[in-house]
């Protein structure tokens, strides 16, 4: 069945909210003016679920929920610990069923994510549903996992058609020029913190959408779109009715305004004049691949088994470009002490298969850096 032969709304509202308890807010959360919520924070158990979906679909609403929670035995087994996600349809909305590949299921198995196909007026996109870890800006520890939670969600957003509307929002637990993973997606043109970027072009303040019991407030809660979603942006806006301790974020959604605005290609970004080309040590070499290359492994390997060449190189010119602007801000060779000869990298085989050229080819180009065990290991 085809997209085209039965359209979705032409104006779509997407509402995103940590709602703290879907069995202890479910009403408010129906009441709530969109076509799509995605809500974080469910607290939904597996025993649960069979409940509150028969409730939702009641209301006109069809359900898609993450991985369930486990169960507080003090208050029952229908409202449990923190943590889940789910995405509420409206029949209108709903294009074929998300099938998620290997990656994405183990993506699924944290709790913190899910996504569903949708449609905008006769075209098909993709809705993500993220949940960041909590206290993500108090520790060391928890911040590089949640960071490492938002990278795996990112390249899962952006790993397929660049033609296709792609929308991820939720309760990210970190302001979004204060994630690194987000920071790059953004400098690199790949996803568009939309709301930010609509506060900057009209003079705005942003708002907070977060209020703690301790007084602090933040902005949790935004939405980053991919160009062809931000093509068919209207407007972007904090509601005023908070639930639990959080205020809804809305985006509206035109496919006519889609149609408008062709998909625009990102420029790389400038690589400095000055930049060390020497062989990086050890330690640094660890650091660059833990950082970089091995969170993108799985899905390069994922990429090329299902022959989508373009969008491996894409990956892989990702990665290479974030090692190189990395590198060159790690100063001159006189600054750091040399390399010693086991830490050299071998160069590639002098003579390759055709199908492994390409690959070699750009390991040989960059093979000071540590990056070459993805197109290695891919090649095996």
């Amino acid at each position: 069945m085809g997209e085209a032969s039965h359209p979705g709304p032409h104006n779509l509202t997407i509402i995103s909210c940590n709602i703290g308890s879907m069995s202890l807010r479910k009403e408010q959360v129906l009441g709530l003016a969109g076509s799509i919520l995605l809500c974080q924070e469910t607290r939904i158990t597996d025993k649960a679920k069979s409940f509150i979906k028969s409730d939702v679909q009641s209301g006109g609403w069809r359900c898609t929920f993450g991985k369930g929670v486990p169960g507080v035995r003090s208050i029952g087994d229908f409202n449990g610990r923190a943590g889940g996600v789910a995405i509420l349809q409206k029949p209108s909305t709903i294009a074929r069923t998300f099938v998620r590949s290997p990656i994405e299921n183990s993506l699924a198995q944290t709790g913190r994510w899910t996504a569903q196909n949708i449609l905008i007026g006769d075209t098909m996109g993709t809705v993500h549903c993220v949940y960041g870890i909590s206290g993500a800006t108090a520790c060391r520890e928890t911040r590089a996992a949640n960071e490492q939670l938002l990278q795996r969600i990112i390249d899962t957003a952006v790993a397929g058609n660049p033609d296709k509307p792609v929308i991820v929002a939720g309760d990210w637990n970190i302001e979004s020029e204060n994630s690194l993973a987000i920071s790059r997606a953004r400098q690199r043109g790949i996803l568009f913190d939309i709301g930010a970027d609509m506060d900057a072009t009209s003079n705005r303040v942003p708002q907070h959408t977060f209020s703690g019991s301790r007084g602090n407030s933040s902005r949790l809660d935004y939405f980053l779109v991919n160009q062809k979603a931000r093509s068919m942006v209207v407007d972007v806006k904090v509601l005023d009715d908070r639930i639990s301790e959080h205020w809804p974020v809305q985006l509206t959604l035109s496919a006519d305004r889609g149609s408008e605005c062709g998909y625009s290609f990102r420029s790389p970004k400038r690589i400095p004049d000055q930049i060390n080309m020497e062989p990086i040590s050890e330690v640094e070499q660890k650091y660059a691949w833990d950082s970089f290359a091995e969170p993108r492994k799985g899905d390069f390997r994922l990429r090329l088994n299902n022959g989508d060449v373009q969008g491996a190189w894409d990956l892989w010119n990702q990665v290479a470009e974030d090692c190189v602007l990395w590198s060159a801000s790690l100063g001159t060779v006189e600054q750091r002490p040399a390399p010693t000869a086991s830490q050299q990298h071998p160069r590639p085989p002098t003579h390759c298969s055709d199908n492994q050229q390409q690959r070699f080819c750009i390991s040989h180009t960059l093979e000071r850096l540590p990056f070459s065990g993805l197109v290695h290991s891919a090649g095996e």
